[in-house]
């Protein structure tokens, strides 16, 4: 959920800085476009920050880590005995 909360703000935000950037083209708005290409990083930085959560979840669940929901469903299939059917 963490990731997918990351992702809508992310994009929100690269919105706002499209809407920026045409204003500023529109415009000849010189500082704005300045603005826009410095905000760039924030961009870059969520990306970063993203990638890192996703990373974080892949090798959490390469450990075992999966879903209590899924080693449930595992243990219970595990006891019915229907895994030797």
């Amino acid at each position: 959920e963490r990731v997918r909360t990351k992702v809508l703000a992310m994009g929100g935000f690269v919105e706002q800085q499209i809407q920026k950037a045409i204003t500023a083209l529109l415009e000849g708005d010189s500082a704005l476009g300045e603005a826009v290409a410095i905000a760039d990083q924030q961009v870059n930085d969520m990306e970063v920050s993203i990638d890192e959560e996703c990373s974080r979840i892949l090798a959490t669940r390469a450990r075992g880590g999966g879903s209590a929901r899924h080693r449930r469903h595992h243990q219970d299939h595990h006891r019915s005995g229907a895994h030797r059917r």
